[in-house]
């Protein structure tokens, strides 16, 4: 009888602390439903979506630039997981501004360059530059929503397609100069590379096709290489110091790219320090 009146009091004070406990874990439950439908859906999936992108980077999110462009902008100046990024490239960018005027100032060398090696060297540094802006551009607003993550993130990766698509004409052109013919088709040939690539690139992002999508952009970098194999070949492979200079920094190119995709891909060095570089990286 007494240990059936003592079980009845624990089954009842057992009640009494679960009415005391509901309130709190309703609210609890109510704010974080409130936290999700309102504002919060939306910033909820963009750093689940940027998790997604780099797991190792836990902290450092701007949350407080949901839905909020004006924000974004703000935050450029404050320390976030994205700050090293943004200055990062809008340093570069500044840097081929002032090499665009350098191109162009009366008292430079390329002031006596033919019309046509000024453009070219011209049109290398406007998509330079403009790759580098539409980098900036991803990193300062992809916190604003998924919406904007995608759209900024096509923009970012197109102006990288367009850049290699730069970077190539400048090393036909010079290369192929003495052989025009060569020159144009090579040029044509890569015109209608890049048109295809970049045309891909919304399907290739929004498909998550990654590693299609860097394959593609080897392969329209690794175009540069053939070219100056095949101007060598036109020379019947009589190098001289020029040509064995030439080829020196455009493997170098190639090697520092590669290794700046293969740290990317590899999400270096945070791989080995979860959650200690989210400011940095």
């Amino acid at each position: 009888m007494a240990s059936s009146q003592a079980s009845n009091n624990d089954h009842q004070n057992g009640k009494v602390r679960h009415r005391k406990e509901d309130p709190t874990s309703k609210a609890a439950s109510k704010k974080k439903s409130d936290g999700d439908e309102h504002n919060h859906d939306d910033h909820s999936d963009i750093v689940k979506l940027l998790l997604k992108d780099n797991p190792f980077i836990t902290s450092g999110f701007r949350r407080h630039t949901e839905e909020n462009y004006a924000e974004c902008v703000k935050s450029v100046f404050t320390l976030h997981n994205d700050t090293l990024n943004i200055w990062s490239h809008l340093l570069f960018a500044f840097y081929m501004v002032y090499l665009l005027i350098q191109t162009h100032s009366p008292d430079s060398i390329s002031s006596q360059a033919p019309y046509w090696d000024k453009f070219v060297l011209t049109l290398f540094l406007c998509f330079t530059f403009a790759c580098f802006m539409f980098s900036t551009f991803y990193h300062i607003f992809r916190s604003h929503s998924v919406e904007a993550y995608r759209t900024f993130l096509i923009l970012d990766v197109a102006s990288i397609g367009v850049q290699i698509f730069s970077c190539n004409v400048v090393i036909m052109y010079f290369e192929m100069a003495c052989f025009p013919e060569l020159r144009f088709k090579y040029h044509a040939t890569l015109v209608i590379l890049m048109l295809i690539i970049v045309a891909a690139v919304p399907f290739l992002i929004r498909g998550g096709r990654t590693s299609m999508r860097t394959f593609l952009f080897i392969f329209m970098a690794m175009s540069g290489m053939v070219s100056h194999f095949h101007h060598a070949y036109e020379r019947q492979w009589k190098w001289d110091h020029v040509e064995y200079h030439t080829f020196f920094w455009l493997f170098m190119t190639y090697v520092f790219s590669g290794l700046g995709l293969v740290i990317r891909r590899a999400q270096f060095p945070e791989c080995f320090f979860k959650g200690k570089f989210h400011i940095f990286f």
